[in-house]
């Protein structure tokens, strides 16, 4: 993601867990898909990667179809080319409610 929130790559494991195409998800923001990561926390959660470098979590993704799916992420925060970007590496967690917690997960 860059510094917007919004996809600059994806890959063929991402869309097919969500069920968008690749040019889908890449004209969205982690917004559109992550219900409790609000748009206000964006640049708050921008700034601490840059900080610590990297950063584990747990939230939730929304499918094209509307289900819920419990997720890991793990953040860091690469620069090519001269820019910052957020490299999310993302795995479906069981539902056992460990990815209950306020924006951007736990």
């Amino acid at each position: 993601m860059g510094p917007d929130a919004r996809f600059v790559y994806i890959n063929d494991a991402a869309s097919l867990a969500l069920g968008y195409s690749r040019d889908e998800l890449l004209s969205m923001t982690v917004h559109d898909i992550d219900p409790k990561f609000p748009a206000e926390a964006w640049a708050d959660h921008w700034q601490e990667i840059k900080q610590r470098g990297s950063l584990r979590l747990e939230s939730q993704h929304r499918t094209k179809d509307g289900r819920i799916l419990p997720v890991e992420i793990t953040v860091n925060n690469p620069e090519l080319g001269g820019k910052a970007y957020n490299c999310a590496c993302v795995r479906e967690i069981a539902a056992s409610g460990r990815a209950e917690d306020g924006p951007g997960g736990a």
